[in-house]
């Protein structure tokens, strides 16, 4: 079963009724409207991927955390959790005539961020330092919490346009590391953006061109230091920082063996500032 964006907009329709029930009872019930209301922030961002899913990949299909979801879906759509108007041009001979269809006031990333988890303090125990202050629930910040939330919501729920993607502008290209299919919306010709892989997370830069897009991989040139050797091998930024280790030093470094058996240690100062060196070969 395919769900749409109405389906999960429904979700939280009912979780945010639920909410502000539970908000009239009293502050004995504050922690599930806390709940409630994060269903609801969840439910709306769910939605908005639950459009995109035919661009995503399978291993985001059964993500729930609301933020991994909206940076992911960034990367296919920079403008996916910003407001927009649609107007369509009714005029003839010429002559402009808009008239306005509608708003789109998605959830940004930016109030998920601040909301979402400012929510999830209130639903575990209050820790010993604020209960040493005599804080073993603080009803009044949950509830202006609380309130404020339902009004991101609301302001969510009463746009008049949903479920809206310009699909004809989108673009694909295959990951060079795990060959998965990958779509993102076309750039104006000049303008650049950073995604990343949805299934490997493979670090590319793409430049918007007259006639579509260009993509590269971000990787990174490694030669071995061990003298007359030279060998050179390419990194993809992430692989360098998830095989990087501590030095005793306190520089990161990355460990690598050529495939002539020569050892190498490139701290990742030398990387990230410098440019790709070794820094000593055995």
């Amino acid at each position: 079963m395919k769900v749409t964006e109405s389906d999960y907009r429904a979700q939280a329709y009912h979780a945010l009724a639920r909410a502000e029930t539970q908000m009239g009872l009293g502050d004995a019930d504050l922690r599930y409207a806390v709940l409630e209301l994060r269903v609801a922030i969840e439910a709306l961002v769910m939605g908005r991927a639950a459009t995109f899913q035919d661009e995503m990949g399978e291993q985001f299909l059964s993500k729930w955390n609301p933020r991994d979801l909206l940076h992911h879906l960034r990367t296919i759509d920079p403008k996916v959790d910003r407001p927009m108007s649609l107007s369509v041009d009714m005029g003839k001979d010429g002559v402009e005539d808009f008239r306005k269809v509608g708003d789109s006031r998605p959830i940004t990333l930016e109030e998920l961020d601040r909301l979402h988890h400012s929510l999830g303090s209130f639903l575990h125990a209050a820790t010993l330092s604020q209960v040493g202050k005599g804080e073993w629930f603080n009803a009044a910040k949950a509830r202006k919490r609380c309130e404020a939330a339902v009004a991101l919501v609301r302001l969510a729920l009463d746009s008049t346009l949903s479920a809206m993607k310009f699909k004809f502008f989108a673009s694909a290209f295959d990951c060079e590391r795990c060959k998965s299919d990958n779509h993102i919306l076309n750039l104006r010709p000049g303008e650049k953006r950073a995604v990343t892989c949805h299934k490997c997370g493979a670090p590319y830069a793409v430049v918007g061109t007259e006639d579509g897009m260009r993509v590269g991989a971000h990787r990174l040139p490694i030669t071995c230091a061990m003298t007359g050797c030279g060998e050179q091998q390419q990194f993809f930024a992430d692989e360098i920082r998830a095989s990087s280790k501590w030095t005793g030093d306190g520089l990161k470094a990355l460990e690598w063996t050529c495939q002539h058996g020569h050892f190498n240690l490139i701290t990742m100062r030398n990387i990230l500032v410098d440019g790709p060196q070794t820094a000593t070969a055995a």
